[in-house]
């Protein structure tokens, strides 16, 4: 098995492992998990006197509130519409259609499963994607988790040696997880909310890296577009 079909193979693995995950938190979440977390949080950091369900002093709530918004439908808007912007000046026939099918299916999965897998559905179709009412799965740690480790991804490709790389993708990993974790502080989510969340957004990276990148698919794609 060469490199590059090692790499890929390895990737497929992690979409498979993330969704046995994914189910497990789905099998772990509920108003029994929920109340539990929020015992432990108010027991640990106490409430803050602003916001029922959010933890800890006020200024650690602000700043949390303010990293939270990185994975908000508003910044997540924005930095789409600039990569888009980009990409069509580049003239990056492969990676715009790679990022269009990243974000469209992003999107519609997260729709799909917050419909799937919530009691309470909002008759406001606009209000399923990042509605804190709608919990399972986290939107912001899926798409945020989408959006900043393909941004990393993209960069990386251009990115000279090894150090630059792994850099990139330290400064997204580090994004992802921060937003995640400030949902919880802010009382948005539980742990099983947001690992679900990030577990459905490394499967459908995952998908998307091996259709277009894979040795089996990858230059299929490539021939596609150019002719």
């Amino acid at each position: 098995m060469s490199k590059k079909t090692s790499k890929y193979a390895g990737q497929l693995a992690a979409s498979f492992l993330s969704v046995i995950i994914f189910m497990l938190m789905y099998i772990l979440s509920g108003n029994d998990s929920r109340n539990a977390y929020r015992h432990f949080m108010k027991g640990t950091i106490g409430n803050t006197g602003r916001w029922m369900n959010t933890y800890g002093p006020e200024w650690f709530v602000d700043i949390n509130k303010n990293i939270s918004a990185l994975g908000g439908p508003a910044v997540f808007a924005l930095i789409t519409a600039l990569v888009f912007i980009l990409l069509i000046i580049a003239k990056e026939k492969k990676l715009l259609l790679e990022f269009s099918i990243t974000i469209t299916g992003t999107i519609i999965l997260m729709f799909i499963l917050k419909y799937l897998l919530n009691a309470s559905r909002p008759a406001d179709i606009t209000k399923f994607i990042f509605n804190d009412d709608l919990g399972f799965p986290s939107g912001h740690a899926m798409s945020s988790l989408v959006l900043y480790s393909s941004l990393a991804v993209y960069a990386s490709r251009k990115a000279a040696g090894a150090p630059a790389r792994l850099t990139l993708m330290a400064i997204a990993v580090v994004t992802v997880i921060l937003i995640g974790v400030s949902r919880l502080v802010v009382g948005a989510h539980t742990p099983e909310e947001v690992i679900a969340g990030w577990c459905a957004g490394i499967f459908w990276i995952s998908i998307i890296n091996f259709i277009f990148n894979s040795p089996e698919t990858g230059q299929q794609v490539s021939l596609q577009i150019d002719e």
